[in-house]
């Protein structure tokens, strides 16, 4: 006997219950090539204006090139899909709001990425309905193993509508979806399906026998009405508060979005809350948690987010700036060993920290694939090597200077990658890298550009020129940006 989640739907409503291994990704690189454009002008006008020439080329591939079709319907939770050459195990895919299935993404290189998704739809009589499909890249449809539509409009993070008609018969239909993109940067990777016809249907999807489906129920639910009492929990404990579901203890798992690692709970039968962490056991910020529950087999999980804030830097009331500053040095001097920061104070202090490739091993490493945001990281290897080279080992010194030299820095190069050159804060980033890059280096020359170093260093004051008239004449269109702009909000 065949065992199912069942959710009812009605017409108008978001077929947004599947079985789905997630996303699975491509290297995709660029031909290389230059772009067009000018400083904030996205702000004004479509955000896509900008998009590599080379997207179009593979839009252009993608165009009736049709995905495979992959029969998903012997598998269940847990079993494993190859798509690309990885596998990744499948999982129900629990909405909890969303009206389709989205899996948007950062993506710092290039990358095709392609996701399946299968579901059943019991419906009490044959129909020819409609369905309204939203998405921003392509996606085609299969229903009892014919395709019923390849709808590409490929308009990168900007959703396109169609209407399409499927002739659903009577009992148990098949669907199952394909969704690809080109990720580039934040890319939204979602897809909609609106049931548009006129039956009360059922979205039934299969589990193993052994699954308790009325506790997987209950747990949905319960992990639906999670919520922390607060909004800002000020160096206090971190509260959750929860709903029980079972008469057993469940296991729970608990992910920040970033900084530390996951941390495993028990709720406890007639549990309506619990203590997750001290607040100031993690850095000050803003978080989104994710929050795993282990029920019967499979996993479900929701993220929620709250800001934790560690209120010992509050208490401190230096008379002036400058002896705010010093309290502000010696707060870095003594933080994290991994932080860059740290790195340049002691350096400052005449001090050369024992980690100090380690610390730059992981810019070195962005800033020679050209990473998205890899600029963030070359300003501060710049202010290190500019400053401090001379306390550099040969091997590290070296390593930077091929890194400057070989660094992409601004839109007349060539280039196969996705850093984003159009805002204010990191065209400033490439101006400035280039800048002081070209000045250390008059007579090596530069990959990219083809330019020396000294005529490399003469474009970027140029370039600088340019950017500080428009900031004057228009001011900070990027006011809360730290990484350029300091305000004390």
């Amino acid at each position: 006997m065949m065992k199912y989640l069942e959710y009812k739907l009605s017409s108008g409503g978001f077929i947004n219950r599947f079985l789905t291994a997630g996303v699975f990704t491509r290297e995709s690189p660029f031909r290389k090539t230059v772009l067009q454009g000018r400083v904030n002008e996205w702000l004004t006008k479509d955000p896509s204006i900008h998009d590599n020439p080379c997207r179009m080329e593979v839009v252009k591939g993608r165009i009736g090139n049709i995905p495979p079709y992959v029969d998903l319907s012997g598998l269940f939770p847990g079993d494993e899909l190859e798509v690309f050459g990885q596998r990744r195990k499948l999982k129900v895919y629990f909405p909890f709001g969303n009206a389709g299935i989205d899996d948007s993404n950062f993506y710092t290189n290039p990358a095709y990425l392609r996701s399946y998704g299968y579901t059943y739809l019991e419906v009490p009589q044959e129909e020819r309905a409609e369905f309204e499909l939203s998405t921003c890249g392509a996606l085609t449809v299969w229903l009892n193993d014919e395709l019923v539509t390849d709808y590409v409009p490929f308009r990168r993070n900007s959703e396109q509508h169609t209407l399409i008609t499927m002739t659903l018969r009577k009992g148990r239909n098949k669907l199952v979806v394909c969704l690809e993109d080109l990720g580039e940067r934040d890319t939204a990777f979602f897809y909609k399906v609106r049931y548009l016809g006129e039956q009360d249907i059922v979205i039934s999807i299969r589990v193993r026998e052994e699954t308790d489906t009325e506790t997987i129920m209950k747990a949905e639910d319960a992990l639906s009405r999670i919520y922390f009492e607060k909004e800002t929990y000020f160096s206090e404990p971190v509260y959750l508060n929860l709903t029980s579901f079972t008469d057993v203890p469940v296991e729970m798992l608990l992910t920040p979005d970033r900084y530390t690692g996951p941390r495993q709970y028990l709720i406890q039968p007639g549990q309506k809350g619990m203590t997750l962490f001290h607040a100031d056991e993690i850095p000050s910020s803003f978080y989104f948690f994710r929050l795993e529950l282990m029920v019967s087999g499979l996993t479900i999980s929701n993220v929620i987010g709250t800001h934790s804030l560690n209120t010992r830097l509050m208490k401190y009331h230096e008379d002036s700036y400058e002896e705010r500053k010093q309290r502000i040095r010696q707060i870095i001097r003594d933080a994290d060993r991994r932080s860059d920061y740290r790195a340049v104070v002691r350096l400052h202090e005449g001090e050369t920290p024992d980690n100090l490739e380690e610390i730059l091993s992981s810019h070195l490493e962005w800033v020679n694939e050209k990473r998205d945001c890899s600029d963030f990281r070359l300003i501060i290897m710049m202010y290190m090597y500019v400053r401090f080279s001379d306390r550099f080992t040969e091997k590290l010194r070296r390593e930077v200077e091929d890194a400057m030299a070989g660094y992409r820095y601004w839109i007349d190069e060539p280039g196969d990658d996705v850093m984003w050159f159009f805002s204010e804060n990191h065209a400033l980033m490439f101006h400035i890298c280039q800048y002081f890059a070209g000045k250390s280096m008059p007579e090596r020359i530069f990959t990219c550009s083809g330019l020396t170093g000294e005529e490399a260093c003469k474009k970027a004051e140029g370039l600088l020129h340019i950017w500080f008239d428009s900031f004057f004449s228009e001011f900070a269109t990027e006011w809360n940006s730290s990484t350029y702009l300091p305000i004390d909000i």
